[in-house]
C-alpha cells in the first residue's frame, strides 16, 4: 500500500483546512465550530478563549460568520408575553423638551459613545452584510409606533426619551456617552491602537425579518467595542434592536439595547447550569445579559444567584474597555463634601458597591430629614442612607421608599448639635441567592435634605494626624546596627505642625527628629515606636520592629601601651608621728597614711626622744619605684603647729621634717601635706603620689 510521508500530509490537512476556512458559509452555529475556530473569535473579540468557548457551546444563538467573527442573535418576545410594569404601548409624557430628543446625552464629551440610533441606518461594508445579505447593503427603518416611519410623533419621541433615560442609568457608571445624537463614523470606529475616541452603534427600528432571517429581539458581534477597524473601512459594525420582535416595548427595547452593547463589550449569556440560556431573574430582579424583559429591577451580574453559568464579572469587564466616571462627592469622612447651611440638593453618581457619596454637615437640636431618589424609570441603584456623627457612630437609618423599595427616606431628631456626616451607598435586597446583592448597586441619584441650624457653628470635626514609618532602613541586620528611621509618610489633617518622639525600644535615649539614625549595639528584637503629635496635641503612634543579629566577631588589634616616661618622681610613702617615753623606753609613736598608729622603738640616745616633738618622714621614689636622693621637697603643717619647710633627701630617698618642742601632754592634730617636689632633669607628677597628706593625733 502506497504511503504518504508524514510532512507531506501535514501540508496537505493545512491545506484542506485553509480551504475549509475559504468556503465557511456565511453564518453557522458557534457550537459546531472547532475550538481552534472558536479561539480565532476570541481573539478577534478580544474576549477569553476559555470562557467564550464554554458560551458558545452552550448557546445555540452564537454565530460565527465566514471570518470566524462571532455574534450573537438574541431572543425576541415570545407572542403576547407581559412585560412586566410595562404592558400597554407607551404613552408617557416626554421628560425633556421634543426638540432635545435626537440631542440628548448621558455624559457630553466622554472619549466614549453609545449611540442609541432612531433615525434608521443602512449598513454597507461590514460583517452583517457579509453573513446575512451576501456583502450588499441593507437599510434599517427608522424607529416607529404609529406606522407613519416619515415623521416621529411626540407619542414616539416620549418612547425614545424613555429609552435613552434607561439605557443611560445602566451605563451611569462609566466614562460613556449615551446619545441620540449622531456623533459621526469616527467617532465610533476605532482605527488605531492610539485612537482614543470610539464606541458603538445601537441601531433601533424595524423587525429581523427585514434583513436577519430569523425572530430575534437584537443581534450584536461579540467584543466590537473598542475593536479595530481596518483601514479605509467604509462603516462602524452597529448592533441592532428590533422592536418589532419586541412588542414595541419602551422597556423592552432598552433592555435590548443595553444588552445588545453589552454584547459589544464582551459580555456573555447569564443562564443556568440546569440548561436555561436566558436566565429570568428571581423575585423582582433579573440580569441584563439574561432575560430582563419581565423584571422591574435589571442590572449587571456575576453570576451570584443559584445555578448560574456565567461567572463574568461583568462591571469589571465593562470597566476594561470603558473607564469608571470620577467621583462627584467626597468617598469617605475625611474627603466629605462640606454642606454650608441648613439644607441640601444634590446629585451624583454610586460607581460600585464599594463607593460612597459623604456630605458634612454641621446641624443644631433639632428634626433632620433627608431624602434620596434614584434614577427614575429603571434605576439600577438600590439606595442606604445612614447618618453618621463625627466619631463615626451611626445615628439613623434610612427607610426603603418609592416603586421596588430602591429610594431611601431618613429621619432623626438630634440631640446634640455638632458635625454630622451625610453617607449614601448602594445596597442589597436580600442575597444574590435570593433578590441581589450590593454588586451592580450603582447608577444616578438625588439627594434633599434639611436640618436646625446651628447659631454658632461649632468647629468642623478634627481628626488626629497619621504615623508612618514607612523608609524606615534597614530593619535588620547584624550587631551595631545603624537603622536611618523615616516619618517621611506621617501627615497630619488639620493643617498644622507635626512634631515627633522617637522610642528605639532598647532602653537607650529617645529622639524628637523626624528622621533621626540610631545604633543598636546588642542582639536582640526592638519595637521602636514613633509618637507624632499635631499642633493641637492630637497624637497617634506606631512602630515598627527592627531585629539585629549575631555579627562575625572580629578581634580588634594590638593595644600597645603609651611609653611611660622615665624622669618621673613623685611621693612613694608618707609617715608621721611623734616621739615618746613608754615604760622608760623611747619609742616613736606613728601614723602612716593607711591610719595605723604603731610603737617603734627609737635609739634611747635619739636627742628628741624625751621630748615629744612631731615628725614627718616623706620618701621620694622613681617611676620604678626607686627611692631618689637629693630632691629638694616642700612641705606645709597645720593644727597644733603650723608653718613652711623644705628639705632634700637623702640616698635613702627620705627626709625627715619635725616640728618645734611642744609640750608632752598638750593633746590634738597635725596635718603634714607635700606641695612640691623639684630635682634637675626630673618632673613631679602628683597624680601619681601614693599619698600627698598625713594627719597625725595625740
Amino acid at each position: 500500500m502506497f504511503k504518504l510521508p508524514r510532512a507531506l500530509i501535514a501540508v496537505l490537512l493545512a491545506a484542506i483546512s485553509l480551504q475549509a476556512a475559504d468556503n465557511n458559509p456565511p453564518r453557522r452555529p458557534a457550537r459546531n465550530a472547532s475550538d481552534a475556530e472558536l479561539n480565532q473569535a476570541a481573539t478577534q473579540a478580544n474576549t477569553d478563549p476559555t470562557a467564550f468557548r464554554k458560551f458558545a457551546r452552550l448557546s445555540p444563538h452564537v454565530h460565527l460568520d465566514a471570518a470566524n467573527r462571532a455574534h450573537v442573535i438574541c431572543q425576541a418576545l415570545p407572542a403576547g408575553a407581559q412585560i412586566g410594569p410595562d404592558t400597554t404601548p407607551f404613552t408617557g409624557t416626554a421628560p425633556f423638551p421634543l426638540t432635545q430628543t435626537f440631542l440628548l446625552h448621558s455624559r457630553p464629551g466622554a472619549a466614549r459613545v453609545i449611540y442609541l440610533d432612531f433615525k434608521g441606518h443602512t449598513t454597507t461594508g461590514t460583517p452583517w452584510n457579509n453573513s446575512t445579505s451576501a456583502g450588499a447593503s441593507f437599510t434599517t427603518p427608522p424607529f416607529d409606533l404609529d406606522g407613519n416611519p416619515t415623521a416621529f410623533s411626540d407619542v414616539e419621541q416620549a418612547a425614545i426619551q424613555e429609552i435613552w433615560k434607561r439605557v443611560a442609568e445602566d451605563y451611569a457608571p462609566w466614562e460613556v456617552d449615551v446619545t441620540t445624537q449622531d456623533p459621526g463614523v469616527e467617532a465610533l470606529r476605532r482605527t488605531a491602537s492610539s485612537d482614543t475616541q470610539y464606541g458603538v452603534r445601537c441601531v433601533i427600528g424595524g423587525s429581523s425579518a427585514q434583513w436577519l432571517g430569523s425572530a430575534a429581539g437584537g443581534v450584536a458581534y461579540i467584543g466590537t467595542f473598542g475593536g479595530l477597524v481596518a483601514t479605509g473601512a467604509a462603516n462602524d459594525i452597529p448592533a441592532f434592536v428590533f422592536p418589532a420582535q419586541l412588542g414595541n416595548s419602551t422597556k423592552a427595547i432598552a433592555e435590548a439595547a443595553a444588552h445588545e452593547c453589552g454584547h459589544t463589550l464582551g459580555l456573555y449569556h447569564d443562564g443556568t447550569t440546569a440548561g436555561v440560556e436566558y436566565f429570568g431573574g428571581q423575585g423582582n430582579w433579573a440580569p441584563i445579559m439574561g432575560v430582563s424583559y419581565y423584571k422591574a429591577v435589571t442590572q449587571w451580574s456575576r453570576g451570584e444567584y443559584p445555578l448560574a453559568n456565567n461567572t463574568q464579572d461583568q462591571m469589571a469587564i465593562i470597566g476594561s474597555r470603558i473607564p469608571l466616571v470620577a467621583a462627584d462627592h467626597g468617598v469617605n469622612s475625611t474627603t466629605a463634601t462640606p454642606v454650608a447651611g441648613d439644607s441640601l440638593t444634590a446629585g451624583g453618581i454610586i460607581r460600585s458597591s464599594t463607593d460612597g457619596a459623604w456630605y458634612a454637615i454641621q446641624a443644631g437640636v433639632g428634626p433632620l430629614s433627608v431624602t434620596a431618589l434614584a434614577a427614575s424609570s429603571s434605576p439600577d441603584l438600590k439606595i442606604g442612607l445612614t447618618l453618621v456623627d463625627a466619631s463615626g457612630g451611626t445615628v439613623a437609618t434610612a427607610t426603603a421608599t418609592g416603586l421596588n423599595g430602591m429610594n431611601a427616606s431618613l429621619s432623626a431628631n438630634l440631640t446634640v448639635p455638632g458635625a454630622y456626616f451625610i453617607v449614601l451607598k448602594g445596597v442589597a435586597d436580600g442575597t444574590g441567592a435570593t433578590q441581589y446583592s450590593n454588586y451592580a448597586s450603582a447608577g444616578r441619584f438625588s439627594l434633599a435634605g434639611s436640618w436646625a441650624s446651628l447659631a454658632t457653628p461649632p468647629p468642623p470635626p478634627v481628626f488626629p494626624p497619621v504615623a508612618s514609618t514607612l523608609g524606615t532602613a534597614p530593619t535588620s541586620g547584624p550587631a551595631p546596627l545603624t537603622v536611618n528611621f523615616s516619618s517621611a509618610r506621617s501627615t497630619q489633617t488639620n493643617g498644622t505642625t507635626l512634631r515627633y518622639l522617637w522610642n528605639f525600644g532598647d532602653n537607650t535615649v529617645t529622639s524628637d527628629l523626624a528622621n533621626p539614625t540610631h545604633i543598636y549595639g546588642r542582639v536582640g528584637s526592638y519595637t521602636a515606636t514613633l509618637t507624632v503629635i499635631d499642633g493641637i496635641n492630637l497624637i497617634n503612634t506606631t512602630s515598627v520592629v527592627i531585629n539585629v543579629t549575631t555579627a562575625p566577631v572580629t578581634p580588634p588589634p594590638p593595644v600597645t601601651p603609651p611609653p611611660v616616661a622615665t624622669n618621673i618622681i613623685d611621693v612613694g610613702a608618707m609617715k608621721a608621728g611623734w616621739y615618746d617615753i613608754v615604760n622608760g623606753r623611747p619609742v616613736r609613736r606613728e601614723s602612716d597614711h593607711d591610719g595605723d598608729d604603731d610603737d617603734k622603738p627609737v635609739n634611747r640616745y635619739h636627742p628628741l626622744a624625751p621630748q615629744g616633738y612631731f615628725y614627718c618622714f616623706i620618701t621620694i621614689v622613681d617611676v620604678a619605684g626607686k627611692p631618689v636622693s637629693g630632691a629638694t621637697v616642700s612641705l606645709t603643717a597645720s593644727g597644733l603647729a603650723s608653718g613652711k619647710v623644705q628639705g632634700r633627701t637623702d640616698r635613702l630617698g627620705q627626709i625627715e621634717v619635725v616640728t618645734p618642742r611642744m609640750s608632752a601632754t598638750q593633746k590634738g592634730s597635725i596635718t603634714f601635706t607635700v606641695t612640691g617636689v623639684q630635682l634637675s632633669g626630673k618632673v613631679y607628677d602628683s597624680t601619681r603620689n601614693a599619698v600627698t597628706t598625713v594627719t597625725v593625733t595625740r
